[in-house]
């Protein structure tokens, strides 16, 4: 979408995401840097980014307006030198007393504002601008103490934007308890920005099946290259015209190319550029220095699963941002968290796996049948949720024809997985009824992307529970009443350690306790 079409945004309401992440590594238009007046901030901000350090350290303070974090302008914009990326904005806090609301409302509006007339970072589409804001006013200043009631003022201030100038903006958080009762308090608020009013009932209906499908650990995750989009990545198609633009074949020549299967079309670019050429052209394409909000919404699922035919690395960017490792299969041994890459890595050392040529997929069944078997235990295990994966692939369909044939009619007692697509598709629909649930979220276009997001927001927010900060004071607000009741019954439990500790069944217990982040016990004789 091209800057003149910012305009055209305000007609409809936005809508508040919100995720654990690191907010430096999102693919969005711009995001909020909290920076105190006198130009202090945490040094984490700067941690392993030397392009960041290098545009804040250019900023002085003779640079910024005599009133800078008063009642003028208390925003910058940061010019970086990677056009790919987000603009950071320097937004000045700590004036007033970092909690004082209406400080943080004339900013945050001063931010949002200031924005408007930025560039869109290079290969940025998407149907409404994308805006991160950090969850600030919870440190040692006071609000910690009060986590819960900060919250709603933030998640108020949010949803007020969003709708004025209706655009996105999505909440980045950087634990686990604070993402959690941040979910739980939007659900608790009327605001349309912090709804899913977007999504049909069909759509909500679907999004409480996967969410209990994840809640129970039965969900997996299997994306495709769509999934990249949202970082600026090409399709398929697009890679391809890329790498026969680097091959120097003119137009006509790309437009007969173009008419060939897709598996020839690589094995002509291949032979024409060189097997490691083209692999490493591939990587210096998809190797983007953010990953896509869908990728940092699949990362705050209880799903520890996910695998994918993609070579980027943009789901270990987004999982790692949310304090998750990711091991990625097969290069590195099975961890509580893992990514199988069927078709290779564009990381170094791994890019001689990739598969793109149709000799490279009829090799694949003979040299890496375990993966092939892993996927088929998912779908026989599991329920899968295809996003960004249009089910052409042969291979995929060799792995359902072999499930299909183990398990026979007899033996199906539901279906294999959800395909999440972004337009109806009746002929693939009638193909897949018997295996596959489809979902729609629209009718194609960057809006059925966007509605995408905001179903995979639905259901993340459906599947996060209270159980990360059940013992926090500091989020007493967020509690229910029934909540606040099993609260304290376990309290009562934890503090009759001393007349269990020699069960053996307590250490089950005790771990049970331990997972929902009750305090131990004085008493507690824990077996080493």
């Amino acid at each position: 979408m091209s800057d003149a079409g910012v305009s055209d945004e305000r007609g409809s309401a936005g809508h508040v995401f919100v995720y654990r992440g690191d907010i430096r590594t999102l693919a969005c238009d711009a995001w909020y840097f909290p920076m105190d007046t006198d130009l202090a901030f945490s040094p984490a901000w700067l941690q392993g980014d030397e392009q960041l350090a290098d545009a804040v350290s250019a900023v002085r303070r003779e640079d910024l307006p005599a009133d800078w974090g008063g009642d003028g302008r208390r925003v910058h914009p940061l010019t970086l030198t990677d056009a790919r990326r987000a603009t950071p904005v320097l937004a000045a806090i700590n004036v007033r007393g970092t909690n004082d609301p209406s400080y943080h409302r004339e900013t945050l509006r001063q931010f949002v504002e200031a924005t408007a007339a930025l560039p869109r970072p290079k290969g940025m589409e998407r149907a409404k601008r994308l805006l991160a804001v950090p969850l600030i006013g919870t440190g040692d200043s006071g609000g910690m103490w009060h986590r819960g009631k900060h919250l709603q003022s933030v998640l108020k201030g949010l949803a007020e934007e969003a709708e004025r100038v209706s655009i996105d903006i999505a909440l980045v958080t950087r634990d686990g308890p604070s993402t959690a009762a941040a979910h739980a308090v939007r659900r608790t608020m009327t605001y349309r920005a912090l709804s899913w009013d977007e999504l049909s009932g069909d759509l909500h209906d679907h999004a409480r099946r996967l969410a209990e499908l994840a809640r129970r650990g039965q969900l997996v995750i299997f994306s495709g290259a769509g999934l990249g989009r949202s970082a600026g990545l090409p399709d398929w198609k697009q890679l391809l015209i890329e790498l026969a633009t680097k091959s120097g074949f003119d137009e006509p020549v790309k437009t007969r190319l173009a008419q060939l299967d897709v598996l020839d079309q690589a094995a002509l670019l291949s032979g024409r550029l060189g097997a490691s050429e083209m692999t490493d052209y591939i990587a210096e394409l998809l190797n983007v220095p953010h990953h896509g909000l869908s990728h940092g919404l699949i990362a705050n699922m209880p799903v520890h699963e996910i695998a994918t035919l993609n070579y980027d690395q943009l789901h270990e960017l987004a999982a790692k941002g949310a304090g998750f490792e990711l091991s990625v299969l097969p290069y590195e041994p099975v961890s509580d968290r893992w990514l199988l890459k069927m078709h290779g890595c564009i990381a170094p050392g791994r890019r001689q796996d990739i598969v793109l040529t149709r000799s490279q997929y009829l090799g694949f069944s003979q040299h890496r049948a375990s993966l092939t078997g892993l996927v088929q235990a998912l779908l026989v295990t599991r329920h899968m949720l295809f996003v960004g994966f249009a089910l052409r692939d042969d291979h995929f369909h060799s792995v359902v024809h072999d499930v299909r044939r183990a398990l026979g009619d007899n033996a199906r007692t539901g279906k294999l997985g959800t395909a999440l697509l972004l337009e109806p598709d009746e002929l693939q629909q009638e193909l897949w009824e018997k295996d596959l649930s489809y979902v729609a979220t629209g009718h194609g276009g960057l809006e059925s992307a966007r509605r995408l997001e905001i179903f995979l927001d639905l259901v993340l927010s459906l599947a996060s529970g209270s159980d990360v900060y059940l013992f926090d004071a500091t989020f007493e607000e967020v509690l229910t009443k029934d909540e606040r009741a099993l609260r304290d019954e376990l309290k009562v439990l934890a503090s009759r350690v001393s007349a269990f500790a020699d069960a053996p069944a307590w250490q089950r217990v005790r771990q049970l306790l331990d997972d929902l982040g009750a305090p131990p016990a004085k008493s507690d004789r824990r077996v080493r």
